[in-house]
């Protein structure tokens, strides 16, 4: 889950405040391919994920 600070305390929200375009589940797919594929790899993917969407 993605958390972010409001005055009212913390508030769930569905993509990331700094990256608007990264989704929840984008990001969970990230860190299960960097588990299991590792860093570097999961980073030239995601980094192909981004010009994609970017494109």
């Amino acid at each position: 889950s993605l958390w972010e600070l409001t005055d009212r305390g913390y508030q769930r929200i569905d993509s990331s405040v700094a990256f608007p375009f990264l989704s929840i589940l984008r990001i969970d797919q990230f860190i299960t391919e960097s588990e299991t594929l590792g860093l570097s790899q999961a980073l030239t993917l995601l980094r192909s994920w981004v010009a994609d969407v970017w494109a």
